[in-house]
C-alpha cells in the first residue's frame, strides 16, 4: 500500500478506522478542483508502443505525489487484488517474454474507490 492508508482520525471519542473517514465539505471541493485539472507536461512520459506507436503513462512515483497532494498523505490506499501471468516464454538464448495482468483498486479513506486494469510485459534475461 502507498500513501500510509492505514490511518483514522477520531469520529466520536473513538478512532474511525480507514474508509470510514469523511473528507469535510472543504476538503471535497479542493479535491474536485483538483480532479479537474490536467496533468502538465511534467507529469507525463513517452515510450515505444506497439507497432511503431507511442504510449503515454506517468511514473508511479508522481502518481503517488499527486494523490498525495490531492487526497492527503493518508488519505488514500492501494492494491493489487489480481495478478495474472498470461503468458511467459523463454526463448533460445535464455531472454524471457512475459505478459501481466494486474487489477489495482485506489481507495480513499471515506471508503470511495476506483478499481482498473492494467497490463505489462517485459523481456529480459533469465
Amino acid at each position: 500500500q502507498r500513501g500510509g492508508g492505514g490511518g483514522g482520525g477520531a469520529s466520536g471519542g473513538g478512532i474511525a478506522r480507514f474508509g470510514q473517514v469523511p473528507f469535510s465539505e472543504s476538503e471535497q471541493k479542493a479535491i474536485q478542483r483538483a480532479l479537474q485539472l490536467h496533468l502538465g507536461p511534467e507529469y507525463v512520459r513517452y515510450r515505444a508502443g506497439p507497432a511503431g506507436q507511442q504510449v503515454c503513462y506517468i511514473e508511479g512515483c508522481k502518481a503517488v505525489e499527486l494523490a498525495n497532494a490531492t487526497f492527503g498523505f493518508n488519505g488514500w490506499s492501494t492494491e493489487i487484488s489480481s495478478l495474472v501471468v498470461d503468458y511467459m516464454e523463454k526463448d533460445n538464448q535464455n531472454k524471457f517474454d512475459i505478459g501481466v495482468t494486474a487489477v489495482v483498486r485506489v481507495t480513499l479513506r471515506d471508503g470511495r474507490y476506483h478499481e482498473d486494469v492494467g497490463y505489462g510485459t517485459g523481456r529480459g534475461n533469465s
